[in-house]
């Protein structure tokens, strides 16, 4: 594995493992959940959004040995990561839906994309190690 994407992995640990605020630890309320997993989805964000930044790298990097006529593999990649992104929104607002109009509702919103994002970091780590 490559150095970068090891830390880039090791980055989404300490996510579930970090101190957490006594809130969090032990959410007593509907609303202290769904801010809980609100402020996980972000945390998980900023790692995507750092494990990008490798991926379109490595795509370039691709892209200087294509042939004529070929795709770049950097359009495939963020024409997939804006495809997954509306994927993301849409399947996890409808999955909320199960709960429309409760106060559960917020905690769907979050804890779905935190999920999904988690996978495509996974997805995009080994993009970058396939090179």
């Amino acid at each position: 594995m490559k150095p970068i994407v090891f830390a880039a992995s090791l980055a989404v640990f300490p996510i579930c493992a970090h101190a957490q605020s006594p809130k969090c630890r032990e959410p007593a309320t509907q609303s202290d959940m769904n801010g809980c997993a609100l402020r996980d989805f972000k945390e998980v964000d900023v790692v995507l959004n750092d494990i990008w930044k490798t991926a379109i790298a490595t795509a370039r990097k691709r892209d200087a040995y294509i042939g004529e006529g070929e795709v770049p593999s950097e359009e495939m990649l963020r024409d997939a990561q804006r495809t997954w992104i509306t994927y993301r929104d849409q399947a996890c607002l409808a999955e909320s839906t199960i709960a429309r109009g409760g106060s559960l509702q917020p905690l769907l919103q979050y804890t779905c994309p935190h999920a999904k994002t988690l996978n495509r970091i996974s997805d995009l780590q080994y993009f970058t190690e396939m090179e």
